[in-house]
């Protein structure tokens, strides 16, 4: 559970600030480097050496994928973007609700 980074020598921890132990799905780095996790929890983002949970994050999200200031996410029904002035869903066809998103591709 969790996220861990390797600095050249070791791995160390990176925990998430709220104490949450996080099963963690897909882990991308945006273009300004900022470390994106999608978890069971939702989305989070590393700042410090803690991972930061995103206000009003879907939970259970299995893919991630961080592009020109928006970050999409895969969950249960839906594909999820978040941008600095919140969230937007994208729901599933209705033949689809019951199936996840497991993989965000840009095309």
């Amino acid at each position: 559970k969790g996220l861990a980074v390797h600095d050249g020598r070791r791995f160390s921890s990176v925990p998430a600030a709220d104490g949450s132990a996080l099963d963690v799905a897909s882990v991308a780095i945006g273009a300004d480097r900022t470390v994106w996790t999608a978890t069971s929890g939702g989305l989070y983002r590393v700042r410090g050496e803690r991972l930061q949970p995103v206000p009003g994050s879907p939970t259970q999200l299995q893919a991630l994928w961080p592009e020109g200031g928006r970050v999409w996410v895969g969950g249960r029904g839906a594909l999820h973007a978040w941008t600095s002035a919140g969230w937007r869903t994208h729901a599933l066809p209705e033949a689809a609700q019951a199936s996840t998103v497991t993989r965000v591709v840009h095309a």
